[in-house]
């Protein structure tokens, strides 16, 4: 028998159950590529062994030339070719171009407007979309508070393009594609409309935390780095997302999330607000200490950034006020390189050392340069016990020259150092 689970949640939450009693049963699991690379311990631990992933996300060459022909024989091949082009290739990126070819985007338009023009249907249309932006399906018990409307009859009211956008049945419904959720936020939809249910959404999803559909949500639809990547066509969207986050600052329980924090940290970072910044790291810290059993390694690899980019652009020449730090978040972030769950971020935030030793070795003490050279040379040696596909998965190689430049740049400039 083969299980197929479209739904990542729901394979983690029956799996160990259907294996018991089943035990010839195979699990197909679908999941997207972001989600398998922040899971990936939580996947290896918990769906029954032997495990084996296929990808479906390359392109082979002869799918690039049948698809040409296809675009070619219907006229709406210009803009994708150039996608099609490139040395790596990726489904997601092209179905996006065909999105945004002219013709189809005027086509998606004139199906859309009468829906969206419709202020009942629209806050149902927009926050289904926002759920499957980030691999959630809708809830029915989330939908009808957080758009105080009934959603089955809202989109039933438009039955025509509601079916060729939703699939639903007397029990359930939701969007269809991930990849028009997407195109739909990031092209079509204002920022504004987005963020104001975004903030709807997380505030109703904090109070149900419990659920793991809804720890997921909040996970999500919380980062700043997403959102802001995502409004890139408003002018205002670092304005926007900075009255987001004001708003959710404001709510008791969401004030009470470390990685709320974190997050807003990284908005302040983004707007070059710093010394607010290493302010909301220390809440994130406290709000963490308050939760048994929290573990802070986000919080440790962005607080360690944030202590290079702070000393790095410091405006005096004195000394590095925050050398103690950086070498205790350097000592706390060194393990996780061979943690597979955290060490893409604990590798990328060492590309941050090496214009914080250009610019401060001269400011640091012998004794200093010494206790940075032992960390450095200790990073490189977990580094290079990385294998060959973790060392592609976290370019890894590229960071590896930097951190060794760093040391070379304390040698030489103290050659007492070793």
């Amino acid at each position: 028998m083969v299980l197929i689970f479209d739904a990542y949640d729901a394979a983690i939450e029956l799996s160990d159950a259907l294996s018991e009693s089943l035990p010839e049963v195979k699990f197909i699991v679908s999941m997207r590529t972001g989600l398998h690379s922040a899971r990936t311990h939580e996947i290896l631990m918990k769906l029954p062994d032997p495990i084996r992933t296929v990808n479906l996300n390359g392109i082979q060459q002869t799918d690039i030339d049948d698809f040409r022909k296809l675009l070619d024989s219907i006229g709406i091949s210009t803009d994708v070719h150039r996608r099609l082009v490139r040395r790596k290739y990726d489904f997601r990126d092209v179905m996006l171009a065909l999105f945004d070819n002219a013709t189809v985007r005027s086509g998606i338009l004139d199906a859309l407007n009468p829906l969206l023009d419709d202020a009942e249907y629209k806050r149902v249309f927009i926050v289904c979309h926002v759920l499957k932006w980030v691999g959630q399906e809708a809830d029915d018990a989330l939908l009808r508070i957080v758009t105080r409307s009934d959603p089955y009859l809202q989109i039933r009211r438009y039955p025509g393009v509601s079916a060729d956008i939703f699939s639903f049945d007397d029990d359930s419904f939701g969007v269809r594609s991930s990849l028009l959720s997407e195109y739909l936020i990031k092209q079509i939809l204002t920022a504004e409309d987005v963020i104001s249910w975004i903030y709807k959404i997380v505030v109703e999803a904090v109070k149900r935390k419990s659920e793991r559909r809804n720890q997921t949500t909040l996970r999500r639809l919380m980062r700043f780095s997403p959102l802001y990547q995502a409004f890139r066509n408003d002018v205002r969207r670092l304005e926007r997302l900075t009255d987001l986050f004001e708003l959710w600052r404001r709510h008791e329980l969401i004030s009470r999330e470390p990685l709320f924090w974190l997050q807003y940290a990284i908005l302040k970072t983004e707007a070059n607000d710093l010394q607010l910044a290493e302010a909301f790291i220390e809440t994130a810290y406290g709000r963490a200490h308050e939760i048994p059993g929290f573990r802070t390694y986000q919080i440790d690899t962005y607080a360690l950034r944030l202590l290079l980019i702070l000393e790095t652009r410091a405006a005096d020449a004195g000394p590095v006020r925050r050398f103690d730090r950086i070498i205790d978040k350097l000592e706390q972030v060194r393990p996780m390189i061979g943690d597979v769950n955290y060490r893409w971020h604990a590798v990328q935030v060492l590309a941050e050392l090496e214009p914080f030793v250009a610019l401060r070795t001269g400011s640091m003490s012998n004794g200093e340069r010494i206790a940075l050279v032992h960390q450095l040379r200790l990073l490189l040696q977990n580094m290079q016990l990385l294998t060959a596909e973790a060392r592609a998965e976290t370019g890894a190689d590229k960071v590896e020259r930097k951190v060794e430049r760093s040391v070379e740049t304390i040698v030489n400039a103290n050659p007492g150092v070793r």
